[in-house]
């Protein structure tokens, strides 16, 4: 924010120290409002009261849901759902508003999509028309308006029953016919990790230490967008996230949430692990990527070993050997 000639305006998120013209018959008004803006750029401020100034509060955004719902006799039902509906959970500015529309006719949503207008002009959209995506009974508009509100919207003809995320927790915004009367109260399993079985355990540990062959192979051939693909995508996310979840689940009695493929793992690993994790991730520079791997193979090797003490599994020692010897050799080899 800056004063020019007594004016205030946005700089943007590059926010400049504010300056005063004329500086010397700034008035003490002036004066303060330069404070205040060198205050809102030291505390990091601005672009969060930026955003506010744009974005309508939940209260708001819920308000004209129902009043929409409401003004339109084919809608018959309105549910909320994920976070925003979950009384544990902490959305934030950027948390959207899942909402289950249940109607007499779904036609009406698909031929013509006016109805999006009582919302606001709409930055982007997926998919560019409503219509079935995921499932053919349920039409899905997601949507991220001007205001920067999203909005994902699922309208079905089916019941509130026949909804799939209702365990996950859920709130009745409209409801003209009694329709959610007997629904089931949530139960939220994502609150909870499961126990892996010694053969869950066993599948991660032979899937991993065969899978980081193919990082050091693609390192060595300076095949990074293979190699990356590899260690950044299935490694991480198929080997080394289950063995992060059932160390946070031991530590937390399994009742513990990390979110969505491990989005919340900064919040409940312990510092030591997750500075380890933070190396697991590198840039373009093929020796940083070796590096990474190197740290990935010292983490899962690390953290399975301490899931495999507290549950009774046997960790495989000698595969991590024999598959780290056969790795540093093959760094040590020329091939391009």
């Amino acid at each position: 924010m800056g004063v020019v000639s007594g004016a205030l305006f946005p700089l943007g998120e590059s926010t400049k120290l504010c300056t005063l013209t004329p500086p010397v018959k700034t008035n003490r008004f002036l004066l303060l409002l330069a404070v205040l803006c060198i205050h809102i750029r030291q505390t990091n401020s601005y672009t969060t009261w930026c955003w506010n100034s744009y974005m309508e509060d939940e209260k708001k955004v819920i308000r004209k849901l129902k009043n929409w719902a409401l003004s339109i006799d084919n809608i018959r039902a309105l549910i909320l759902t994920s976070s925003r509906a979950d009384p544990l959970s902490s959305p934030d500015l950027l948390s959207d508003y899942d909402v289950e529309v249940f109607v007499n006719d779904t036609d009406y949503f698909i031929d013509n999509d006016d109805w999006l207008k009582d919302f606001g002009p709409i930055i982007v959209r997926w998919p560019s028309t409503p219509r079935p995506t995921f499932d053919k009974d349920w039409i899905t508009q997601l949507v991220l308006f001007s205001n920067n509100v999203r909005i994902d919207f699922q309208i079905t003809s089916l019941g509130p029953g026949k909804s799939q995320n209702l365990s996950s927790g859920y709130s009745v915004i409209v409801d003209k016919d009694n329709l959610t009367a007997d629904l089931p109260l949530p139960t939220y399993p994502y609150r909870k990790i499961a126990k892996p079985t010694a053969e869950e355990f066993d599948s991660r540990m032979v899937a991993f230490w065969w899978d980081i062959l193919y990082v050091a192979k693609g390192l060595c051939r300076q095949e990074l967008n293979y190699a990356k693909y590899i260690l950044d995508g299935t490694i991480r996310f198929e080997k080394l996230q289950p063995v992060l979840k059932w160390y946070i689940g031991i530590q937390n009695d399994w009742n513990v949430n990390t979110g969505w493929q491990g989005r919340w793992f900064h919040k409940y690993l312990d510092k030591e692990i997750w500075q380890l994790y933070e190396k697991t991730f590198a840039d373009a520079d093929l020796k940083n990527n070796w590096k990474a791997m190197y740290a990935t193979i010292e983490l899962f090797r690390t953290v399975s070993r301490k899931v495999a003490s507290s549950l009774g599994f046997t960790y495989p020692e000698d595969t991590d050997r024999k598959v780290t010897e056969y790795i540093e050799m093959v760094e040590k080899l020329n091939i391009k």
